[in-house]
């Protein structure tokens, strides 16, 4: 049953950047590349082989900046510490083309067709966010040039795309722990999913959400008479400072009207929407004495949502990519200890530990091809079936160009975030 909550849509305020410049030694490296570049024709280091060019497609400004900065935070680290590859016993300065999607879909398309023609890229990191990512996809499939998504979950970005891959988990992945976490730790079997309308990304993940959520209800319930698996759903807008008393609390006047969420009277609330409507759905919840167990998705496992919600997240259960305290092996080491040295000795999150990953995936396919031929890169990535491991563990694609890996389900807890459980994909190492 879905119920539409109608709430003006207001325009978000810009996100901070929170990205760290890079060291002296990495803009000398840069001042060197960009003389080439001059003596190249500009864009033409691919073909004359001086540099070789890995282009950047990240939202640095907009409503998207607050993940598209820390993608970039992770590719500037990763190039700063290897900032150049192997060919044939050569070693070939990396240059970095970044590019501002803005956040809108036009610019998305018009940022990764600059990558493609104007800064012969390589291979392309990028982009956040499932939507930019997917208009992007159909540039890359045409123009044959390999792009490696980070933190991208949707499912129709290396749908029917050989050339774009994405070294996270997809949303059937998410959907199917967040669905098992429910069922199997928190024994819950009537839920409601709050999900972002206008946004084709978190639409399909709450599609995904619902069908796991009943398939595995009916799995562990199944010859129990009396129980039934239930799902309602509600929409919203994005937008800030909206009120969402009504949807979780209110009191239907006459029949006609809505139910609210206490009404229906759920044991289970799944979040999929930007952080900033989480946060506020979080925070009015419990304002509002609503003490229903909430899951999120892995798109809130940032500084932002944590920093914005507070004291109010206590008790919260949400999905990540990335668990900092199996990151054992000394690559996984060095990039935490070159991170907190940056960063005031504070702890990286796991979308700047993916998108360190990517880079070093792209340079490693890079060596693999021996070659700067996007076509020849294209074939080394597809080819990574365990035989690279990254900083946040084994990179394993499948046919299809998405990473098998697992999915660990977090919560806060006492102030703290802990990992409460991992779900691994079936057949993966454990």
């Amino acid at each position: 049953m879905r119920h539409l909550v109608t709430v003006k849509k207001v325009s978000r305020e810009p996100l901070r950047a929170s990205v760290f410049r890079n060291r002296f030694a990495l803009f000398v490296l840069v001042i060197f590349i960009l003389v080439f570049s001059s003596c190249a024709g500009g864009g033409q280091g691919r073909q004359d082989g001086s540099y070789i060019t890995i282009g950047v497609l990240e939202p640095l400004t907009g409503v998207q900046s607050g993940g598209g900065n820390l993608e970039l935070e992770g590719i500037e680290l990763a190039h700063e510490l290897n900032p150049a590859v192997n060919i044939g016993g050569k070693l070939y300065p990396v240059r970095l083309a970044v590019e501002d999607a803005k956040s809108e879909r036009e610019d998305t398309v018009t940022a990764v067709q600059l990558l493609v023609d104007r800064e012969k890229a390589s291979v392309i990191l990028g982009t956040w966010d499932s939507g930019l990512a997917s208009v992007a996809s159909d540039v890359i499939r045409r123009s044959k040039v390999p792009a490696i998504g980070i933190t991208c979950t949707g499912p129709r970005i290396t749908a029917q795309n050989d050339y774009y891959f994405r070294i996270c988990f997809n949303d059937a992945s998410q959907a199917n722990a967040l669905a098992k976490y429910a069922n199997d730790a928190l024994g819950r079997h009537r839920g409601i999913i709050i999900y972002e309308q206008n946004n084709s990304a978190f639409e399909i993940l709450h599609n995904d959400i619902i069908k796991r959520f009943e398939e595995f209800f009916v799995t562990y319930r199944s010859g129990r008479r009396g129980y039934n698996s239930i799902i309602d759903e509600f929409e919203i807008y994005a937008g800030v400072n909206q009120d969402f008393s009504g949807m979780l609390t209110g009191v239907r006047r006459d029949p006609d009207e809505l139910p609210s969420i206490r009404e229906i009277n759920p044991d289970v609330i799944f979040i999929a929407a930007d952080y900033q409507e989480a946060v506020q759905i979080i925070r009015q919840a419990k304002s509002l004495g609503l003490r229903i167990p909430i899951i999120g998705t892995a798109n809130l496992d940032t500084p932002d949502f944590f920093a914005a919600g507070g004291e109010n997240l206590e008790g919260l259960f949400f999905a990540s990519h990335y668990n900092l305290d199996v990151a054992s092996t000394p690559r996984a080491a060095t990039f935490i200890r070159e991170y907190r040295a940056r960063n005031d000795n504070l702890n990286p999150s796991a979308v700047t530990a993916l998108a360190y990953d990517a880079y070093l995936l792209a340079l490693d396919a890079i060596e693999r091809a021996q070659s700067t031929d996007p076509e020849k890169i294209r074939t080394a990535i597809a080819a990574t079936r365990g035989n690279f491991a990254g900083v946040t563990g084994q990179i394993i694609l499948d046919s299809n160009g998405d990473a098998q890996r697992s999915v660990f389900i977090k919560a806060v807890e006492n102030g703290n975030v802990t990992l409460k459980t991992t779900v691994n994909p079936v057949g993966a190492p454990r």
